[in-house]
């Protein structure tokens, strides 16, 4: 699966998470904060993670086929790998694609760094080992390194999510061997017999092999094939004997190694290992102390077992892009499962909370006023929270067809048309306070034109009109003047302050009250309560208002004061 992919992925997944946080999930305010911040950091580290590729690699992966490469990819380790690939580190041909593993990384890590970048090979990766007789010199080193083989293929299957494929191929230098090129000598893993196959061509029996005759062989030649026969089966037992048992044997927790074919090809020259096991177990079987005629010089190019891709599993045909469709919409079903199960315990809490507060209220008897009217209360509240979910849409923490507020707004609302309020107290009457009502007094008929000075004639109808205005304790005397606009705006403020304190002053000398009694105010033309372009209009601005406003710890009255 390339890097877009596995990004989009950790996106969707994160987004489905959050979604479920925000909306289903019955999580605290610090729960939900806490939640998200995880979330979000486990969904970079995987976005990070979705491009990571190993740095001894590099060379490798930048010349992989492509991503839809459907045959199968060998990753190839052991002896001689550069008679194999020469200076190259990958060999792609029309059936399949071998890959050499770098000598300073094992093979799970480097398998596991191509499926960084090719995810999608998982199924189609298979592992092969090059076990040359004549270039091993140690068996407890052999058997250390099959081991370790063996090991590392379990690791490789567990990557791959399924049992890797495994082949086993030597390459065996022949004396003065007629034997055609890219012939190999197979045992496919569940057949007894030997097969051998060349170039192409069906593979055949070995006994089949040895019987055929071609008219240009002699005798020199057909007993160079039976010789060649011989060494055959001569290499299946030492392979039977220094390799197959440890691929056969499962330690611990690491699944036992069985190989899908073990593979032969003889070459003319290879480069062999003085005193090699090869040479030691012949000699343990033969008594013969050398082998003669057979050359130890480097051959320039090993042939691959091309042939043996029959036997490797291919890609299924299920594309990166299916995988990641079938990720996502299994992320989508977990999700979806996720938030079905919270929204059936949110409708299940609620079906609860009313049916308990329900209970509550008909437990609670009628004449016990306090308790049921705060249980009434509460039905109420529930009532109300049912109601805006009718009006305003089910929350989605409810919804997904399973909430159940219709059926318990009736009995809900049945219930709550029960309740008999309790009877109303008696309360005393308090006496009804009168205000008496605001006194307006014409300027005119208190002051000459542009003056202050009350009148001589005034006082008859000052006592006229504040016969309802008395001082008396809690109660401010508020006095304000007003002109109309004619002339200047700020002589008539002052005029009008003036004309309030006259009043003031005449009210106090009547009844000795205390100034703590007054509030004056002066306002001008800025009040008018007519037209100022009549005559009628300017005579009704020219006024005094007075008026009575209750203030508690105002006009606190001598001991003996008297009303005026």
């Amino acid at each position: 699966m390339s890097t877009t992919y596995k990004r989009a992925l950790w996106a969707w997944g994160g987004l489905l998470a959050l979604l479920l946080c925000l909306f289903w999930l019955p999580l605290t305010l610090l729960g939900l904060i806490i939640t998200i911040v995880v979330v979000l950091l486990i969904v970079a580290v995987g976005w990070k993670r979705a491009a990571r590729i190993d740095a001894h690699v590099l060379d490798v992966l930048t010349d992989l086929p492509p991503e839809h490469f459907r045959h199968p990819v060998v990753v190839v380790c052991g002896d001689n790998l550069d008679a194999l690939f020469g200076s190259t580190q990958m060999r792609e041909t029309p059936r399949g694609c071998y890959l050499r593993l770098p000598v300073d990384l094992r093979l799970a890590d480097f398998v596991d760094s191509i499926l960084a970048q090719r995810a999608g090979w998982s199924e189609q990766i298979s592992v092969m080992r090059v076990i040359n007789p004549q270039q091993q010199v140690d068996a407890a080193v052999l058997a250390g390194q099959m081991r370790e083989f063996c090991y590392q293929v379990s690791r490789v299957s567990k990557l791959c999510g399924s049992e890797t494929s495994v082949l086993l191929t030597s390459y065996l230098a022949l004396p003065k061997s007629h034997v055609p090129d890219e012939c190999w000598f197979e045992w496919v893993a569940g057949e007894t017999e030997c097969s051998v196959g060349i170039g192409r061509s069906a593979p055949r029996s070995l006994i089949d092999w040895l019987a055929a005759h071609r008219s240009d062989e002699g005798e020199a030649q057909q007993a160079e094939r039976f010789q060649c026969a011989v060494t055959v089966k001569s290499w299946r037992a030492w392979m039977s004997e220094f390799v197959l048992p440890h691929c056969r044997r499962q330690e611990h927790s690491t699944a036992a190694c069985r190989p899908v074919a073990v593979a032969l090809s003889p070459v003319s020259a290879l480069g062999m290992a003085e005193h090699s096991l090869w040479q030691q177990w012949l000699a343990s079987k033969t008594t013969l102390t050398d082998v003669v005629g057979v050359s130890s010089a480097s051959v320039a190019t090993l042939a691959f077992p091309d042939r043996l891709f029959r036997l490797l599993p291919q890609q299924s045909g299920f594309t990166p892009l299916h995988r990641a469709q079938a990720i996502g919409i299994g992320l989508f079903t977990l999700a979806a499962i996720a938030a079905l199960g919270s929204s059936a315990w949110h409708n299940r809490q609620l079906l609860r909370q009313v049916s308990d507060d329900i209970q509550r209220y008909n437990a609670i008897r009628m004449t016990d006023f306090i308790p049921k009217k705060q249980a009434v209360d509460v039905l109420i509240q529930d009532e109300i929270q049912l109601d805006n979910h009718y009006r305003q849409g089910v929350p989605l923490r409810m919804g997904l067809g399973l909430y159940p507020g219709e059926r318990l707004r009736q009995p809900l609302l049945t219930t709550i048309a029960t309740y008999v309020p309790p009877p109303p107290e008696k309360v005393e009457q308090k006496a009804k306070v009168v205000i008496p009502k605001a006194v307006r007094l014409d300027s005119l008929s208190l002051f000459d034109t542009n003056s202050a000075k009350l009148k001589s004639g005034s006082t008859k109808v000052l006592v006229t009109a504040l016969v309802d205005i008395k001082a008396q304790p809690g109660w401010l005397i508020v006095i304000a003047g007003h002109t109309d606009a004619t002339g200047n705006a700020q002589r008539n403020l002052a005029l009008s302050q003036a004309r309030a304190e006259a009043v003031r002053d005449w009210m106090r000398s009547m009844g000795d009250i205390p100034v703590t009694c007054f509030a004056v105010q002066g306002y001008g033309a800025s009040q008018p309560i007519a037209s100022n372009e009549t005559d009628a209009g300017r005579a009704a601005n020219r006024r005094v208002d007075i008026r009575l406003v209750p203030e508690a710890g105002a006009c606190k009255l001598p001991a003996k004061a008297s009303d005026f």
